[in-house]
């Protein structure tokens, strides 16, 4: 029986003519075990090498996340995969990879890194390890995030540590092999899978260079050519944001206020009552029969939505907290100078991490109540509670619509540029706010929550590789239909030269663009 990977290799082939390149001008793939990913991959290799010419090399950056050093035979496997072609590396062959390369230290990159890292870990903090640069290159975020994810950790709390000194040599000698790397092979376009952790730090490499910078966001390509702050220390995500804005502007003045608004306001409702839900979500966390009672309380009760730990937290850039627990610390600060009555309901992911950390904090207040992760957010309402906090967590963008006043905690959230949650200005307006909330005069503008949702809606549905969300978006085995190979199944069942020619076009006019969004 013919599995899936090998009817999609048969497909590429099929579909696919790449030619032998002649040119040493080079466009780099990030090698990965995502199905859905080497879909996209197909069509960028297909632009780079019949296209432009440029040689396909895939390289691996996830060796230093994995937590268990790699062993000889694996590394043997690499080696044999990369010559005969194994498994992933046959997929790879398919979409036109010429070569592979993953990070070898030479005598110099030891030396180098060793003198760096001697200079750079003196005085570190949780702040100066965010904001770090090294040859003028921001990627202290990168360190900080992938530091805690491999080691399953909540906070940075001792920088003499050797499991971080080691950690940190190890992230120095990484980004000096990729700067070498960049800079001395011609490369003139990249494709990451996304751009956090230490995955992100060639494409930071990159950007600085001014290379053409491409990475993997919400199921398509996005331009993240130039749209890294390296002084204000913001990522791509604070561009969205923006770019957004301006194109709700625009689709205003087109279509019409009110329009925009009811077609918002039905994505919103739908999303509310369980129609639709989002595409990375396993199910709905609102209930369908919803009513609201008459509790409008006039004491103040506030929800903490806690974030999942083991997420990337620098995903939209430095902020006003450098982590998920030094959040908690400061709302432990609160919870104490405060008479309002506290919830706390866990991240739907609900992992391990996350839930001891809520454990912890109901352990030192018992004025927090524990909300379970599958209670309906809609019901919320009636239990009174009339102000909730979140980072920048999705909830800002629904509960509103039940009057909930949400305060976000990210200075850069997706939701800044709208009125509908607060979003404050610094540490010191935010601390101000939560201290004197019988004061905190705010009123939800529920247009430009509709147009939020309205923007967001569009933003996502342009998808040009998966048009039909709900298709993809479904789980097996508790396992997202995208990370497995089901996903080659739908999409070659799928497959029609029409749409084939049309995502072939879209690419060509977008690659060579300044456009953020395909």
């Amino acid at each position: 029986m013919i599995n899936n990977i090998t009817k999609f290799i048969s497909h590429n082939k099929k579909n696919f003519h790449f030619k032998k390149s002649t040119s040493n001008k080079v466009f780099l793939i990030e090698f990965n075990g995502w199905y859905f990913i080497h879909i996209i991959f197909s069509y960028l290799s297909n632009y780079f090498k019949n296209k432009k010419n440029y040689k396909i090399i895939a390289y691996e950056s996830f060796e230093l996340m994995n937590k268990k050093k790699q062993s000889f035979f694996q590394r043997v496997f690499w080696k044999i995969g990369t010559k005969v072609g194994i498994k992933t590396f046959n997929i790879f062959k398919s979409i036109g990879v010429d070569e592979y390369i993953r990070p070898e230290y030479n005598k110099k990159i030891l030396s180098d890194a060793s003198k760096k890292y001697y200079d750079l870990k003196r005085n570190l903090n949780n702040k100066s390890l965010e904001d770090l640069k090294i040859n003028n290159v921001w990627i202290g975020d990168l360190i900080y995030d992938s530091f805690l994810k491999k080691f399953k950790l909540s906070t940075i709390k001792s920088f003499n540590d050797k499991k971080f000194l080691n950690f940190f040599y190890d992230s120095i000698k990484f980004f000096l092999f990729w700067e070498n790397y960049i800079k001395n092979n011609n490369i003139q376009a990249i494709c990451g899978c996304h751009e956090v952790y230490l995955t992100g730090i060639p494409l930071r490499i990159a950007n600085s260079l001014n290379i053409k910078t491409l990475a993997i966001s919400n199921l398509s390509v996005i331009n993240i050519s130039k749209r890294v702050d390296f002084i204000k220390k913001n990522t791509s995500e604070y561009f969205k944001i923006k770019t957004q804005k301006n194109i709700l502007k625009k689709d205003l003045k087109k279509i019409g206020k009110s329009k925009i608004n009811l077609a918002g306001k039905n994505i919103l409702l739908n999303q509310l009552s369980g129609k639709s839900r989002i595409f990375y979500m396993r199910k709905n966390f609102y209930t369908k029969k919803f009513k609201k009672g008459v509790k409008d309380s006039k004491k103040i009760n506030v929800i903490i939505f806690a974030h999942n730990f083991d997420d990337a937290f620098h995903v939209h850039g430095n902020n006003i907290f450098e982590d998920y627990k030094r959040w908690f610390y400061f709302l432990e600060k609160i919870i104490k100078k405060t008479d309002y009555t506290w919830f706390i309901k866990n991240h739907p992911s609900n992992d391990k991490m996350t839930k001891i950390e809520i454990q912890n904090l109901c352990r030192k207040f018992k004025n927090i109540k524990l909300i379970k992760s599958d209670f309906p957010n809609n019901e919320l309402i009636n239990l009174g509670i009339n102000y909730g906090l979140t980072l920048y967590g999705t909830v800002s963008s629904e509960m509103s619509y039940y009057g909930m006043k949400m305060i976000n905690g990210n200075l850069n959230n997706p939701h800044c540029e709208f009125n509908f949650s607060y979003t404050p200005k610094s540490l010191d307006d935010y601390e101000k706010k939560l201290l004197n909330l019988k004061k905190f005069k705010f009123k939800i503008n529920y247009e430009e929550l509709y147009q939020y949702h309205y923007i967001k809606n569009k933003l996502l549905n342009q998808n040009i590789f998966f048009e039909n969300f709900n298709k993809f978006s479904t789980y097996k085995q508790k396992k997202s239909v995208l990370y497995t190979d089901e996903v080659l199944k739908l999409w070659i069942r799928d497959f029609d030269q029409t749409k084939h020619k049309k995502i072939i076009k879209k690419l060509e006019k977008f690659i060579p663009s300044s456009r953020y969004h395909l």
